[in-house]
């Protein structure tokens, strides 16, 4: 701090937000207002210093590769508050033993490499720096339809102390004004992504895929009931796919989304669970298995099946990409159960579609698909019908 302030000759004005946000009841007040203006202080610093404990006791006399292994797997790089310190930083520093290390220069040292280094090996470097480092360091401004998917990636691998700060967290990083945001309790914490979610508008595609829990609020249970952890299994492929963003409509009313599906023969029950489900006929040959999407579990762990039946008007399935020829899906093997509000029979124009589970998809042979509905009581092989790439959905 003396070697930055040393040639100054007006007066330096440093924020702590160890210090600078109060925590207490009494000081309830103070606190609000300094999370509100967070983002701005953040943004219009001349100099963002990180003080990581582990970090400030390591030395920075070292090679490239250690300081940026050292700085992303630092406890501030874990923590979904200081997400936003970064991202909004002109210039960005890391304290370490002997002084702090811009980040700036340190990417550029890392591109620097090129010339020493094996093609691969340098690849292996550019392409790590940018995934965990470059939402510190690219310029967004002429790229702005990267921006979701760049903070989706980061938040994957942070938390909080408070389930319900990772909205508010959220909500800076996207600059939105959170003033309302604070109204709602913390302990609210699903009306507090509701919030979120209807004051950003739009989110990938993505978004739709993953994994559980989902909100139990009405119409929203399409919903990742945290985004920290819901794309971890994402494939970076299809997160940066152009695809149409699935717009949040105000007031609950739903989501649109443009994607492609399969609209099943109505049936009037279907039995799902882990294991469990149907078959869908897209052709003579083509069968897709669909069960209830679980994540994977430890050997020693249990699995716990709870075999549910849905009693369906007119079921579909909503695709994150049609199947090739052969049956297979090259990015997201996984897709929406909807049980649709509209006459199914009139595909054209917009569906109206029932948020029922995330199911897993695999290519089934005509001969075990036969077996299994002879032999395993509730299970169903339904005729389906495949809808274009840019079918039009409102869900619920």
């Amino acid at each position: 701090m003396n070697q930055w302030s040393e040639n100054q000759s007006n007066k330096i004005f440093w924020w702590c937000d160890t210090l600078c946000v109060p925590v207490g009841d009494e000081y309830k007040p103070a606190r609000r207002k300094a999370i509100i203006s967070m983002r701005q202080i953040y943004q219009k610093a001349s100099k963002v210093l990180v003080l990581d404990g582990d970090l400030s006791t390591r030395s920075g006399y070292c090679s490239i590769v250690e300081i940026y292994i050292r700085i992303v797997t630092s406890t501030w790089m874990r923590r979904l508050w200081t997400l936003q310190e970064g991202y909004v930083a002109e210039d960005l520093y890391f304290q370490f033993q002997e002084g702090p290390v811009s980040l700036k220069k340190l990417q550029a040292s890392v591109i620097e490499m090129a010339s020493s280094v094996p093609d691969f090996l340098y690849w292996w470097y550019d392409n790590d720096f940018t995934e965990y480092l470059g939402i510190f360091t690219v310029d967004y401004s002429e790229h702005r339809h990267l921006v979701p998917t760049a903070i989706f990636r980061n938040v994957q691998w942070r938390s909080t102390s408070w389930e319900g700060d990772e909205t508010i967290c959220l909500s800076n990083l996207y600059g939105l004004d959170i003033t309302s945001l604070l109204e709602i309790p913390d302990s609210e914490y699903e009306a507090r992504m509701v919030w979120f979610l209807e004051n950003l508008g739009h989110f990938p595609p993505s978004i739709l895929f993953q994994q559980d829990p989902r909100l139990s609020i009405e119409h929203f249970r399409w919903a990742p009931k945290s985004l920290m952890q819901a794309f971890r299994d994402s494939g970076m492929s299809w997160l940066y796919d152009r695809k149409p963003d699935v717009q949040v409509l105000k007031n609950g009313q739903g989501a649109l989304a443009i994607l492609p599906g399969v609209l099943l023969e109505t049936a009037s029950e279907i039995q799902l669970a882990y294991g469990i489900g149907f078959t869908f006929e897209l052709g003579p040959d083509l069968f897709i298995f669909a069960t209830e999407f679980c994540k994977p579990i430890a050997p020693s762990e249990e699995r716990k099946v709870n075999t549910a039946s849905h009693v369906f008007k007119c079921p579909a399935v909503i695709l994150y990409e049609s199947p090739s020829e052969t049956g297979v899906f090259k990015e997201c093997d996984k897709g929406v159960l909807v049980d649709l509000q509209t006459d199914g029979n009139a595909a054209e124009g917009q569906l109206v579609a029932s948020y029922v589970a995330l199911v897993g998809l695999v290519r089934s042979p005509r001969e075990i698909a036969e077996a299994l509905a002879e032999n395993l009581p509730g299970f169903k092989i339904l005729k389906g019908r495949a809808l274009p790439d840019d079918q039009k959905w409102l869900i619920l």
